[in-house]
């Protein structure tokens, strides 16, 4: 169809009268109408393509678009205001189990997730009481989902269609609950330890304060929580002033430092003014505002006082060894002399300055009682009896090897056993006063480790021991509940029953009796009876639930003669039970707790040959 003709324009009003001047405009309006007609005739006869072309954009968008859409990890569908499936992804097809056929066209509570309405929250929506609306829901296979509905852009009131969008959060909430449980976990031990547990911010905030903390530094959770630590428990003359902790700005940006990871003994300050022994230590947290800091903190105060009597203890036997008439030098594992006393000095033939720090040329490996030669540097020699024993000397480990100058036997054997007599007593003094002073805070078990030392010896003896045996088990039993110095005293003589709690407490002390004493070098396993003389061989004692042969034997003649020992004697809780009612408790367990030839023995003394405390 031809486009009709335009009329042509008029000439203007004061165009001059021309004639060929107006034949040459009307010839050019001609032409610019022609070629707008061939413009015009142009553009319909491309419109078929154009609308081809629009046409396939559309069915390749359209394909895209599903593409993406059955893509997707979460299930989706649409549906219309009867809850009809108009539409759903490859997730939502997987999930319900049917094919697209079968979905198309059904209210999808008949579908998935399975249900006898609408949800409530979509029946909202189609009414129109909300826009935009999410819940959680927790199917029958235990998966939880996460529900969005929202109603679809650009369709009218009838016609309104609306989408679900189902996310799978399963994984997301059992690590959620995980996390809440392992936080409640944690504040629960935070809670019953009795070590003070604190956690601080990067700005030395206190975020933190559990109740051991309360009664270790004396503030209470509410004074504390977002304090200044540093000026709540640092003393004062230990304050940087107006600067951090060296190193803590290396700790916040890397979670590295001088004490991360490592124990440091450090002085604190309570609310009284008062200030004692902590052992810290300190571990990097990640929290969600920055890296935080959590310190671990223990009242060492009583630790540190054994610890110097300890000190005391080892600084007489070290006068004692200068003393001795025997040479006694300690040798690190190169023979390098760490320290040498005058009887040796005398045997080596050489001043102090040429002994300590140098090679000596004894040799290490020579067993006990075996005679060297001494060759002295200005001439002659000495034969000496030599004994080396494996010991630590300042905190490493060392030889220590005592010279016997053969030459005079008969008198440095008398001195040598007069000297040992005398290192054997200081031994026994200070294991004594260790002991008085636990049962000096114990009145009503006064006298137990001893009276448990006598029959565990008596035992020892009945089962054929060697003597030096026997003594290392009298001397461990005479300490065996050290530990209990540190459990306050008046749980320790109360008179009803025990707390679980309070009971922990009491259960803990063969640990700590075991960390008082591991430092000091005995030739017996002493350590290990204090450890161990609350095992039994089935393995239901404590601490370790050690079972049979791991438990050493003078931890199980100690344990008898333990519970023999307690059920005879008078405690807070409850009189003596008598010798009678101690058989019968061991006799029955026998094989079970306690080993038969050990329970033999002690009823045997006590019925056939009279043992009496």
């Amino acid at each position: 169809m031809t486009a009709p003709r335009p009329p042509l324009r008029p000439p203007p009003a004061d165009a001059p009268s021309d004639p060929d001047r107006g034949s040459r405009d009307e010839l050019d309006e001609l032409r610019r109408r022609t070629h707008e007609l061939d413009r015009s005739r142009l553009a319909l006869l491309s419109f078929p393509e154009e609308r081809q072309a629009n046409r396939e954009a559309l069915i390749r968008a359209n394909r895209e678009w599903r593409t993406v859409f059955d893509k997707l990890d979460d299930a989706l569908f649409v549906h219309d205001r009867e809850y009809r499936v108009l539409l759903a992804n490859r997730t939502y097809l997987e999930w319900a189990g049917l094919p697209e056929e079968q979905v198309l066209g059904e209210v999808y509570w008949h579908v998935f997730p399975r249900d006898a309405g609408p949800h409530w929250l979509c029946k909202q929506l189609v009414d129109g009481e909300s826009t935009d609306v999410h819940d959680d829901m927790v199917l029958p296979d235990g998966k939880i989902l996460r529900l969005s509905h929202f109603a679809l852009p650009g369709s009218g009131a009838q016609d309104a269609l609306f989408m679900h969008i189902l996310e799978d959060i399963t994984d997301h909430s059992l690590a959620q609950q995980a996390l809440e449980q392992s936080e409640a976990r944690f504040r629960g031990i935070a809670e019953s330890v009795r070590d003070a547990i604190v956690m601080i911010d990067e700005e030395d905030r206190v975020l933190e304060w559990n109740p051991a903390a309360e009664r270790l530094f004396g503030y209470s959770a509410g004074e504390a929580l977002g304090a200044d630590l540093r000026r709540l428990i640092v003393p004062e003359r230990l304050r940087q002033a107006d600067e951090r902790p060296r190193g803590f700005e290396s700790f916040l940006s890397t979670g590295q430092g001088p004490i991360v990871g490592s124990v440091q003994e450090v002085m604190a300050l309570c609310k009284d003014g008062s200030e004692l022994s902590v052992e810290l230590s300190v571990a990097p947290v990640e929290g969600n505002s920055g890296r935080h800091c959590v310190g671990v903190a223990r009242d060492i105060t009583e630790r540190r006082a054994i610890q110097r009597r300890l000190a005391e203890g080892e600084k007489r036997l070290r006068h004692i060894v200068t003393s001795l008439g025997d040479g006694v030098v300690v040798l690190d594992a190169n023979g390098t002399a760490l320290f040498a006393n005058p009887a040796a000095l005398a045997l080596l033939g050489r001043p102090e300055e040429e002994v300590i720090g140098r090679q000596t040329g004894l040799p290490l490996a020579i067993g006990n009682g075996a005679g060297i030669e001494i060759l002295r540097p200005g001439g002659g020699a000495v034969w000496v009896e030599a004994q080396v024993v494996e010991s630590r000397w300042e905190e490493h480990s060392a030889y220590v090897m005592s010279l016997h100058d053969m030459s005079q036997h008969v008198q440095l054997e008398r001195h040598r056993r007069y000297a040992n007599q005398r290192l054997q007593e200081a031994l026994e003094s200070t294991i004594g006063a260790i002991a008085l002073a636990l049962e000096k805070r114990d009145p009503y078990t006064a006298g137990h480790q001893q009276r448990v030392s006598t029959l565990s010896v008596a035992i020892a003896t009945t089962l054929g021991l060697e003597p030096e045996r026997i003594e290392g088990i009298r001397l461990g039993a005479m300490i065996h509940d050290i530990g209990k110095i540190y459990i306050p005293s008046e749980i320790l003589n109360r008179p009803g029953r025990l707390d679980p709690r309070e009971f922990e407490l009491i259960k803990s002390h063969p640990e700590v009796g075991y960390d008082i004493i591991k430092g000091i070098v005995f030739p017996w396993p002493v350590a290990d009876m204090i450890l161990q003389h609350h095992e039994r061989l089935d393995g239901s004692g404590y601490p370790h639930g050690l079972e049979g042969e791991a438990i050493s034997l003078e931890a199980r003649i100690l344990t008898v003669a333990d519970v023999v020992e307690a059920i005879t004697s008078h405690r807070p809780y409850r009189p003596a039970l008598g010798i009678e009612v101690a058989i019968g408790e061991i006799d029955a367990h026998r094989g079970q707790w306690f080993q038969n030839d050990i329970v033999d023995a002690c009823i045997a003394l006590f019925v056939e040959q009279g043992f009496c405390f």
